[in-house]
């Protein structure tokens, strides 16, 4: 049994990689053991400090969904990315790069995923008044 953590949340117990912007996965071993203890496996290295900042969502599917506040295009305005187990394999995907127009930029936040697996969240600059948007992305 495994569940997955973004770093920052201060109400986790578990031990921190030292990269600031990595996601982390947690799993009891496969039988458990007397001692309780736990694997940690790291699923996504980000290449700069402007990574995740805030926890992941899992869609239905089992894909984890997250936002950097940087990142993502040549303006660096944020994106929402997805995270997917294929073969046993974490495989990283950007599904949003925000671009400070109608959709926003720098998202805080995090994301949330409903049942038919849109995606929802915030950002707090851009959309039609500069001050941030209120955002779905459909699959």
């Amino acid at each position: 049994m495994c569940c997955t953590h973004s770093l920052g949340d201060p109400t986790a117990a578990i031990p921190k990689p030292a990269s600031p912007s990595t996601a982390l996965e947690i799993c009891t071993p496969p039988s458990p053991q007397s001692d309780g203890t736990w694997r940690e496996t790291v699923l996504h290295v980000f290449s700069s400090s402007v990574g995740p900042k805030t926890n992941l969502a899992m869609d239905s599917a089992g894909n984890l969904y997250g936002t950097t506040q940087g990142l993502g295009g040549g303006d660096q305005l944020g994106m929402v990315f997805k995270l997917s187990l294929v073969n046993d394999t974490w495989t990283f995907s950007t599904v949003h790069q925000f671009a400070n127009g109608a959709d926003g930029a720098y998202p805080v936040g995090g994301v949330s995923v409903d049942a038919a697996g849109n995606l929802y969240g915030t950002c707090v600059e851009g959309g039609a008044n500069g001050f941030g948007t209120v955002w779905e992305i459909t699959p």
